[in-house]
């Protein structure tokens, strides 16, 4: 990996409630290992801006928005969000 993805409070507190409210939950592990990968390897390409410093991945069943820190190579989830599959 690129980069370190690190999740904000508030975004794992998201996480979790996505999860366990989840029917397949299999699907939110997959999506999620997917995310850090994608954002791991290549934040800037990941995604699309979404005006100021905030990107947005969307690997179903979830959403990210996410910003960058390039000179401390850090991507930051800044929220999860449920877009179904």
């Amino acid at each position: 990996m690129n980069f370190e993805v690190r999740l904000r409070d508030s975004a794992a507190d998201e996480m979790l409630v996505q999860y366990v409210r989840a029917a397949n939950k299999p699907a939110i592990f997959a999506a999620s290992g997917r995310i850090e990968r994608e954002l791991g390897d290549d934040p800037h390409s990941a995604g699309e801006e979404r005006g100021g410093e905030t990107r947005v991945l969307v690997v179903r069943p979830l959403l990210v928005m996410y910003s960058i820190d390039d000179a401390e190579r850090v991507v930051f989830i800044e929220r999860i969000r449920w877009v179904g599959l």
